[in-house]
């Protein structure tokens, strides 16, 4: 028999789940559209941005999942003796970060330290748990005209990390990863035909194995002012596969990452890339009777034979007919998996107003190419001194002797190449 039972703070009334759907994707958190029975009117006012937690149980195991009050209707009845109908919407913690859109600057962190300062901020718990290798530190990561949400998603997939949401009836967290290997590993899964899907057993039925087109090979060729005549550059290719002749070519873009200032960095930044491209070249599809979670591995047996990782999980519950299934969809767990690229960077189009900054007690500060430090005019919180800014080229005429370096507190306009 499977079951489902919902908590929101706040409201006294009970609350009979009577449906719903929901999934949960690594990078997006989790969403469930729910249909609930009450014995009272449920005050919608005081429901919206609630604190709320579903369970979902079967005969084979059950999931937790916390999130907040995102939407409530509620449905007219003429009995008053009737039990009240609503139907409400509950999203992850994460969806409180959508409505936060700022602009600053992160200074000398790398992207698992924004992301739990971010999250830390809106009161939600994260921590990097099995990384495969030490991030990198960034001079600046500037987060500009964007939510925190997609800041958040543009930092993991830039970084090759996703998050995992950790849960029980009590407590809620976010976990940062990239390794496949260290998943929890929630054991084997019997493969059976649709005719054993509600059998005594847990299985999963309908097992597809999907091959999609993706690029093969990534080329990045970078530039470090340093060093202007060594062109960096790096080309990554998937080991054997027939598409490597579908190349992505990207040339001084920084959307891999500033401090890719030698080859090995870069070459590092373009396998990432690369893996992200291809995270939905081979998927494996099932539908089952166990209430999985996005970002655990596992070991499908019987007619199928085959270690997967979950990205995706989309949930069925009907009490009427008392029904749960959920539909399933996996990587191969010998498949590096990283988020696909999909967020832009933001563009930055004309000029920006910026004044120039230096160390106390100093008129003119630069650095030994003549560039200089700003502040900009919509950073709130950064420092105003030489650290406020990367080092900023000044534009000079192409006339011999011609040299003008500009004042600290100087107004001065910044222009950005290619709106990076």
């Amino acid at each position: 028999m499977s079951h489902a039972s919902f908590r929101l703070e706040g409201v006294n009334t009970n609350l009979t789940v009577t449906a719903t759907t929901g999934e949960e994707r690594l990078g997006q958190g989790h969403h469930f559209e729910l249909e609930l029975a009450s014995d009272a009117p449920v005050d919608a006012a005081a429901a919206i941005e609630q604190p709320c937690v579903l369970q979902l149980q079967t005969p084979f195991g059950e999931g937790h999942y916390h999130g907040i009050v995102a939407a409530i209707t509620q449905c007219a009845t003429a009995d008053g003796s009737a039990a009240r109908r609503c139907r409400l919407t509950m999203t992850s913690s994460l969806s409180l970060l959508e409505h936060s859109r700022r602009r600053r600057i992160f200074r000398n962190k790398n992207a698992a330290a924004v992301v739990a300062t971010l999250m830390e901020e809106a009161g939600l718990d994260a921590a990097a748990d099995g990384l495969s290798a030490a991030l990198v530190d960034y001079p600046h990561l500037t987060q500009y005209d964007e939510s925190d949400r997609r800041f958040i998603r543009r930092l993991l997939e830039q970084d090759g990390l996703w998050l995992r949401n950790e849960s029980d009836f009590d407590s809620d967290s976010w976990t940062l990863c990239d390794a496949v290997a260290a998943a929890p590993d929630l054991g084997e899964l019997l493969t059976v035909d649709e005719a054993h899907l509600r059998s005594g057993e847990a299985c999963a039925v309908d097992v597809e194995v999907v091959r999609r087109l993706a690029p093969g090979k990534v080329a990045l060729r970078g530039y470090h002012a340093d060093n202007p005549n060594h062109t960096l550059q790096a080309e990554v290719a998937a080991a054997g596969d027939a598409e490597e002749t579908l190349e992505v070519y990207r040339s001084r873009d920084q959307s891999w990452g500033h401090s890719a200032t030698t080859d090995e960095h870069l070459r590092s930044a373009a396998e990432r890339h690369l893996h992200g491209l291809r995270a939905e070249a081979k998927l494996v599809r099932w539908r089952c009777n166990v209430p999985l979670r996005a970002g655990r591995r596992l070991s499908l047996t019987g007619e199928v034979d085959l270690g997967v990782f979950i990205v995706s999980v989309r949930h069925h519950f009907d009490h009427d007919a008392d029904t749960y299934h959920c539909d399933i969809t996996a990587t191969p767990t010998g498949q590096p998996y990283r988020l696909p690229p999909t967020t832009q960077k933001p563009r930055i189009d004309g000029a920006a107003y910026a004044v120039v900054t230096g160390s106390a007690g100093e008129e003119i500060h630069c650095d030994a190419l003549g560039r200089v430090n700003v502040r900009f005019t919509w950073d709130r919180s950064g420092p105003s001194d030489h650290h406020s800014s990367l080092p900023v080229r000044v534009l000079h005429p192409n006339l011999a002797g011609s040299l003008l370096i500009p004042r600290v507190g100087w107004e001065v306009l910044i222009m950005f190449e290619d709106g990076d």
